[in-house]
């Protein structure tokens, strides 16, 4: 065990200095901060519609709170249960760019990590959409792959799963050109969740 924990540094190490190393970020950097984990979100959206018990499908059960209250709904329950413009980024989220990575990616909607850009005047571009990386600045990036609360284009319900290759076709380019060159290090995510990002977006 402790080879293999000095083995995956030492790789890590390396990625660093050969300008390699991609952090994929997940909820779980931000709980501390204060912004709910994905399944408190849903359930809360189960609080207001009739769920079948047996449902257990977040991307589902998102789909249909949004069939049944519409989008304005929608998008003002996810603000007031993340209530993300009251957060503040931790320590979690200046040490990922302590790593000094080439890019970092993450399915989180709030602004933690921009902040952290902005505070310490770091050089990456900020990519919340397709339409953002024709002007992206420089080599290192913030790429947000499931959209933005503050641009209302977030990735949560099955139909927004179901129509992502449609509706982000260079994003999705992307993350599989980094699976397939770079080293990547996830933080934030379950182990089940890192296999379902993998199996996603292998080139």
């Amino acid at each position: 065990m402790q080879n293999r924990v000095l083995a995956d540094i030492k790789v890590l190490k390396d990625a660093i200095s050969n300008r390699k190393l991609v952090v994929f970020a997940g909820a779980g950097i931000s709980v501390d901060a204060g912004i709910p984990a994905w399944g408190k979100l849903i359930d809360e959206f189960k609080k207001d519609i009739s769920v079948p018990d047996s449902e257990g499908d977040y991307l589902k059960v998102a789909q249909m709170y949004y069939n049944e209250r519409q989008e304005k709904e929608y998008i003002d329950k996810i603000r007031s249960v993340l209530g993300v413009n009251n957060s503040v980024a931790n320590g979690i989220h200046k040490g990922i760019f302590d790593l000094k990575p080439e890019h970092v990616i993450t399915t989180n909607y709030d602004n933690l990590l921009e902040q952290v850009v902005s505070a310490e005047a770091l050089p990456y571009s900020i990519i919340k959409e397709d339409k953002d990386f024709p002007y992206s600045s420089g080599t290192n990036l913030l790429i947000k792959m499931h959209g933005d609360i503050d641009n209302v284009n977030m990735v949560l319900k099955e139909d927004d799963y179901l129509e992502y290759s449609i509706s982000h076709p260079l994003m999705e380019s992307f993350i599989k050109s980094v699976f397939a060159s770079k080293v990547v290090l996830f933080i934030g995510y379950s182990f089940f969740l890192i296999l379902i990002l993998r199996l996603l977006f292998k080139p």
